[in-house]
């Protein structure tokens, strides 16, 4: 069944177990993409805490980082090293595979915030991926100039003037500025895969979930490194660095952040999600 019908059987007294498994198991990547997603390049590794401002409960969110980062070390970054011995076929398959399933968000999104033409991108996208290209894992799109971008309800909020809010960073989730951390739960319901019901469409929620912390962690595993030993503040590099990147995200490429990475799979709270 569907999370709507998890709040149905919730609202009767039956099916607690059932909803909590499904809110349990997004949790258990996002530490994946906190990290993951904060990958760099030497040209943001030195970046200090000069100029961030609104971040008010910054002694919270420094344990929160670091009790992250362990998790990271000990758990996650042992098994995207074993991932990333995969053959590259397969790993770039998955990703297109990730890419492909979020692309009901990004449409939602574009339509929300009125970029029409790149709705019909994404819903093209969509719809020659999800058949020509064997449901994803062939990207069918790209070299024919339908290049993928992704939009997430908070760069909606962003775009509808909806302020940052204060800077946080949550236990398992990340960074989440109010905005965008109220509007990571928003983006679960516009995702398809939340709503149909059937075994076999809840498994590929699970796999789109855990896989996709997964391959993002993979993909930035030496990027991430070297910004941690490059350093004099991690948790201050990443603050700045999340900043940035979703400014980039929320302009669309419009503004010139040539001298930042490319945040594909910001996940969740900047993709694949």
């Amino acid at each position: 069944m569907g999370i709507l019908a998890d709040f149905q059987r919730i609202g009767s007294g039956q099916g607690m177990s059932h909803f909590v498994r499904r809110i349990c198991m997004l949790l258990t990547v996002a530490c994946a993409l906190s990290l993951g997603a904060c990958a760099s390049t030497e040209q943001m590794a030195n970046t200090s805490a000069v100029g961030d401002v609104n971040d008010p409960f910054e002694p919270f969110n420094r344990k929160m980082f670091a009790i992250n980062k362990a998790i990271d070390d000990v758990a996650i970054r042992p098994v995207a090293k074993g991932y990333r011995k995969l053959p590259q076929f397969a790993q770039t398959g998955i990703y297109n595979f990730l890419r492909n399933l979020r692309e009901p968000v990004t449409i939602t999104n574009d339509i929300l915030q009125w970029e029409w033409k790149r709705a019909l991108k994404s819903f093209g996208r969509f719809g020659i991926n999800s058949t020509v290209g064997l449901a994803g894992f062939i990207d069918q799109t790209t070299p024919v100039g339908l290049e993928y971008h992704k939009e997430d309800f908070g760069q909606t909020l962003a775009v509808w003037g909806v302020p940052e809010g204060n800077y946080g960073y949550l236990p398992i989730f990340g960074p989440a500025p109010t905005r965008d951390g109220l509007a990571y739960f928003v983006d679960l319901f516009f995702d398809p895969l939340i709503w149909i019901g059937g075994a076999d469409l809840e498994a590929l929620f699970w796999t789109n979930t855990v896989l996709g912390g997964l391959d993002t962690r993979a993909r930035n595993f030496e990027l991430l490194d070297e910004l941690e030993g490059s350093s004099v503040d991690f948790y201050a590099s990443v603050r700045s660095l999340y900043r940035q990147t979703r400014e980039r995200d929320i302009a669309n490429g419009v503004q010139d952040f040539s001298d930042l990475p490319d945040f594909d799979e910001f996940d969740e709270f900047d993709e694949d999600f």
